[in-house]
């Protein structure tokens, strides 16, 4: 019995799926239906709960340029550990994509039923961050074709240096190099896709009274960077990113084959 906790399988198509189904129903579904007096719109609602209650200045942010010569030191071993590790890698993105995919999915559904959509407006806000985040799954499949079983076994047989200077060509340095790139803006675009859905699931929900009226305004005050159109305009920049990153078209720029 405790084997079917452990098989990937299960996990891929029935737990993960069933995760992010119960955490939908229960975040939904706990919220009281809305009264007449509630805002209808995205505008009204934001004018409510983000401009009047969470409206405050940015700190500015200072690092210094150590960090970039740590991450550049790094790189070299994190895309040979990538390449070896791929399978494992790839599988927990996928159990991830599937649990955010069946949660957004549950959302909307069950928000529909509650009657929480009051105008056109917030269906596209919804539906534009489960669209991107469903496109992920193509490009998961993308970056898994591009580590091919050989590939694997020549960088588990290596060490980090005789893979880089030895193994591969410079073609495929730099085509490994954009592969790992490409596998993190996809987790960045699946997680931000997610979070935007939620920004505006809260938005909504915390327009009555419930039991998680307080998570639900918490929420939106924690996602309000996520609100407007700027956050779909980095959805889509990081979706075109991510696709040359990982169909190889970045690396091909820096060295044609």
């Amino acid at each position: 019995m405790p084997e079917i906790f452990y098989n990937s399988v299960m996990q891929s198509f029935v737990f993960s799926p069933l995760m992010g189904v119960i955490f939908a129903a229960l975040f939904t579904g706990l919220t009281t239906k809305l009264s007449i007096q509630a805002p209808r719109t995205v505008v009204e609602t934001r004018k409510i709960y983000i401009e009047k209650r969470y409206s405050h200045s940015s700190k500015p942010n200072s690092s210094d340029g150590n960090e970039v010569f740590a991450l550049g030191f790094l790189l070299l071993f994190v895309l040979w550990k990538y390449v070896q590790m791929a399978p494992v890698i790839h599988g927990y993105i996928e159990t991830g994509l599937v649990t955010m995919i069946s949660f957004c999915l549950s959302g909307f559904v069950v928000s529909t039923l509650r009657g929480q959509y009051t105008s056109h407006e917030w269906l596209q806000r919804v539906l534009i961050p489960t669209f991107t985040l469903a496109t992920c799954f193509p490009l998961l499949s993308m970056a898994k074709g591009a580590i091919t079983p050989d590939l694997i076994e020549l960088a588990s047989n290596s060490n980090v240096i005789q893979f880089y200077t030895k193994d591969i060509t410079e073609y495929g340095r730099y085509y490994l190099m954009f592969q790992v790139f490409g596998v993190c803006t996809l987790i960045l675009l699946a997680t931000l896709s997610t979070f935007t859905f939620v920004h505006y699931l809260a938005l909504m929900n915390q327009r009555e009274g419930g039991v998680l009226h307080g998570l639900w305004a918490w929420l939106t005050g924690a996602t309000s960077k996520l609100s407007g159109n700027g956050a779909y305009v980095l959805l889509i920049i990081l979706l075109i990113t991510t696709i040359l990153l990982l169909n190889g078209q970045a690396a091909e720029w820096v060295i044609p084959k």
